[in-house]
């Protein structure tokens, strides 16, 4: 009798828990909070977020936080689907093997919305790369910044090296090129690298609020005028496929008979199956945030139910901001070796937001060896709305007046022959506005025929010398190079009117 009545007792119970995970079953399709109208259309539509039938060697989509994924790399940041090993036997066992050196390495979702692997006892380790005092900061503004806000009528500011700017070189990111995984800094990468392992470093952009420059106008000035005038808005990294987003964990939880409190993942709960949070098993950064929403945030009356994100980002630092502010300057810097292999940059961002903030970020993967790697570190700093484009820097505390100027922005040329105030390594960028030339009237024709054709310059014919070509150049506004009314013959036509009529 004992016996039925347990067995009564565990059909009853076990019947309970059927009918509250119905519960969250429904309030979650009632929420459209599944992306499809019912469980036979989710398992149906949403195949990616469950399983790895027909999608092995599947990597996560870029910017996807839904979808688990059935590549090698998942055994690392394990984010593989529950069904990789038996689904996808091959990948699994390949990844097992390839990455064996790393089953004790920490993936980890802090700080950033992407996967990165680090290394907690090396990642603050002086005896590998000298990382700087600074405290390490959530998100993107640190205390030097603050700071630096907090004393506006100081202006301008005294000259400031690299590290002014960036801040600890601890907190540059490393992409593994071999193997595609990212670091969360280079002791990280040190620490768990294979042999065949090639590290790049990912560039990091500072974006600088120059409001209260004076006497400048950005985009046609030297960074040495308009740089000290300038405060520190945000420092970020910049996005490229290497980065892998991490799967963000929501959950729903109602409040059922008896007062028994139920929490599922949500796309569990959209496949009407209970698996008690497992996904969460991946993150002790987010254990640790489930017992307040276990305890405290339930609803008290039976039948509600209630929807959670669990929010492991703490800030997001990967904005898609198309607009470039006319009071900002875009400063991008890269660590690079002295070894180095020149390569399509084009390959390594991901998406074309990026490439239009800043024209080039790098063209240099870094590939080193181990003689290499014991080589000093260049860095490559490359600016938006000045009149200089890229320099190459010797150190992480070189001042840019240490600096080689390696390029101009579109429109300026590159001078050997330095201007007191504006050089960088004995070169400076100067803004063309006359040319002048003994040469017949139709090479200099030809010659302003083929400058329009550039688009980079629009010109102006002066008056004609004897045997001079003279005329008048100013770099083109995006408008006018987006207007073809200005072709090439029409263009010759107008000069030719102008030499007649004078």
């Amino acid at each position: 009798m004992d016996n039925a009545n347990i067995s009564i007792s565990a059909s009853r119970e076990s019947y309970e828990e059927i009918q509250c995970q119905n519960i969250l079953t429904n309030y979650s399709y009632d929420q459209n909070l599944c992306g499809a109208s019912d469980v036979e259309s989710f398992l149906r539509e949403k195949k990616e977020q469950f399983t790895c039938f027909n999608r092995c060697n599947h990597a996560v989509t870029y910017g996807n936080t839904r979808d688990c994924a059935c590549d090698d790399l998942c055994v690392v940041h394990n984010d593989c689907c529950r069904d990789m090993r038996q689904v996808c036997t091959d990948v699994y066992t390949r990844g097992i093997k390839i990455f064996s050196h790393m089953i004790r390495a920490v993936s980890m979702c802090v700080e950033t919305s992407f996967a990165s692997i680090t290394n907690r006892r090396a990642e603050f380790s002086s005896s590998v790369i000298p990382f700087s005092t600074i405290t390490m900061a959530t998100g993107t503004t640190t205390a030097n910044t603050i700071a630096e806000n907090n004393q506006k009528n100081l202006m301008p500011f005294k000259d400031r090296d690299l590290k002014g700017y960036f801040h600890a070189f601890g907190f540059f990111k490393v992409a593994d090129l071999t193997y595609g995984l990212f670091f969360y800094n280079y002791a990280a990468f040190l620490s768990w690298r294979a042999p065949a392992s090639k590290p790049y470093f990912i560039p990091k952009l500072t974006e600088l609020d120059c409001s209260g420059a004076q006497d400048t106008v950005l985009g046609y000035s030297s960074a040495s005028n308009t740089l000290p005038w300038c405060r520190i808005a945000s420092i970020r990294d910049i996005k490229t496929f290497f980065h892998r987003s991490c799967r963000k964990p929501k959950v729903v939880g109602c409040r059922c008979e008896n007062n028994q409190g139920i929490w599922n993942n949500l796309y569990d709960s959209c496949r009407g199956q209970s698996n008690s949070l497992g996904l969460f098993n991946r993150h002790s950064e987010v254990a640790k945030m489930l017992p307040p929403y276990i305890t405290n945030t339930l609803p008290t009356n039976i039948g509600e139910c209630i929807f959670r994100k669990v929010d492991i980002d703490q800030e997001n630092q990967y904005s898609n901001d198309d607009v470039v502010e006319i009071s900002s300057i875009k400063m991008a810097l890269t660590p690079i070796f002295d070894s180095v292999i020149h390569e399509s940059q084009s390959a390594m961002t991901d998406t074309d937001n990026e490439r239009k903030r800043v024209e080039r970020y790098s063209k240099e993967v870094t590939i080193v060896s181990d003689k290499s790697e014991r080589q000093s570190l260049e860095y490559l700093v490359e600016l938006t709305n000045t009149i200089e484009k890229r320099l190459r820097c010797p150190r992480f505390n070189s001042f840019l007046s240490d600096c080689v100027l390696e390029d101009c922005a579109k429109g300026a040329l590159l001078s050997f022959t330095p201007l007191p105030d504006k050089q960088f390594g004995g070169r400076s960028c100067i803004l063309p506005i006359l040319a002048k030339s003994q040469m017949p009237v139709c090479t200099c024709l030809r010659l302003m025929s083929a400058l329009n054709n550039l688009h980079v310059w629009g010109l102006k014919f002066n008056h004609r010398y004897h045997d001079e070509c003279s005329f008048q150049l100013h770099i083109r506004s995006e408008g006018e190079l987006n207007q073809k009314q200005k072709s090439l013959l029409s263009f010759t036509h107008r000069a030719m009117e102008i030499w007649t009529t004078h």
